[in-house]
């Protein structure tokens, strides 16, 4: 069985592909072809043995005339690179992550009369994805809600379920004070990390460091993902204001980082939030406040369940994300409520997909 899987983007979309991708190698013993707009995976796709192309990102830009049309001509080209790449390569399947990096690909083999799949993992389903739900064979959902947002053509004759969000293959649970440990922190103080999403927010960077210089006094550390544009100016202030911190611009230790955390700080992406509810971190969500308000939505699935808060970015100030702050430090039994409010989830998502496709590939050949 050979499947192509398409992903790129955003983190978000390469993570979940990523682990369907060693799901199939090991359970199926298919033949994996990864096609993304990534070409920084090369490293990482090689390392694992991936075979791999590299295609035109894309996305469609409607700034202004030339952008549109710019991005029109790749996407024109992405399709037609797409085409070549399945005419030669022959697939049995081909399942795509969603956003445009996916979308040429996924369009491309469904117009050959290819066997199809997307997977959606926010809440609300995308653009790219909405489009080509009509097209394909199957559509996998991370979460149930979703369904309440798709036409009653797609729930009801695509081959519609919800399958959950596979989670990064190298992310353990680890003991907590082993964690604290294996990043030079304190096991006395209250661990807050603070994520931005792929790319680090300047917004929340700027926010947390000035709530940090007001509650200095009490016994907190923090780790922060800066993001490589703020690295420089958080490690400095850290540094200066003789905080106790592990930074990152970008962290490959997130095992031990998700694990160490009392409190968590984040954007509401969907693989944050299949994170989050694994190691059952209570958080402090601010959702991304462009792409559709998806990420209000993803947020909204902890916050209904009490696992999580939500303060929307054009609301937030310091002085309210100080106050929930300040109130979780002081109250830790509020803290162990949110860590009773997660679900039990089945976390094997990537498995439960990869015997799926191996369905879809068997009536294939029916």
């Amino acid at each position: 069985m050979k499947i192509i899987v398409s992903a790129g983007g955003t983190y978000g979309h390469i993570y979940p592909a990523l682990s369907l991708v060693s799901a199939l190698k090991k359970d199926t013993g298919a033949y994996i072809i990864f096609v993304s707009p990534n070409t920084e995976l090369s490293g990482l796709l090689s390392a694992k043995n991936i075979s791999k192309y590299f295609i035109e990102s894309p996305k469609i830009k409607t700034g202004n005339i030339f952008a549109f049309m710019k991005s029109l001509w790749r996407l024109l080209k992405a399709l037609r690179q797409s085409f070549s790449i399945l005419l030669k390569e022959k697939p049995d399947i081909v399942i795509g992550f969603g956003g445009y990096a996916a979308f040429p690909v996924v369009l491309a083999a469904s117009l050959m009369r290819i066997k199809t799949a997307i997977h959606e993992q926010n809440v609300v389903m995308g653009k790219a994805n909405r489009f080509l739900a009509y097209f394909v064979s199957n559509v996998f959902l991370s979460f149930k809600e979703t369904l309440k947002f798709l036409p009653t053509f797609i729930v009801k004759f695509k081959k519609t379920q919800v399958v959950g969000n596979p989670i990064r293959e190298d992310l353990i649970l680890i003991d907590k004070n082993e964690a604290l440990d294996s990043l030079g922190l304190d096991k006395n103080k209250f661990t807050i990390l603070v994520m931005g999403g792929t790319s680090g927010s300047q917004v929340i960077n700027k926010k947390i460091m000035q709530i940090a210089a007001e509650i200095n006094e009490r016994n907190f550390q923090i780790i922060h993902i800066a993001g490589a544009k703020d690295f420089e100016a958080v490690e400095n202030f850290y540094a200066a204001a003789k905080i106790k911190n592990k930074i990152f611009a970008f962290s490959d230790q997130m095992s031990h980082v998700l694990s160490a955390a009392d409190l968590m700080i984040s954007r509401a992406g969907a693989s944050v939030i299949w994170e989050i509810s694994y190691f059952r971190i209570p958080s402090i969500l601010i959702p991304y406040p462009y792409a559709g308000a998806h990420q209000l939505e993803n947020a909204r699935i902890l916050s209904l369940r009490g696992a999580a808060l939500i303060v929307e970015e054009k609301k937030m100030t310091c002085e309210i994300l100080k106050e929930h702050i300040v109130d979780f430090m002081e109250h830790p039994s509020k803290l162990n409520d949110m860590r009773n409010k997660f679900d039990k989830i089945d976390y094997n998502s990537a498995q439960i997909m990869a015997e799926k496709l191996v369905h879809l590939n068997y009536s294939l050949r029916k």
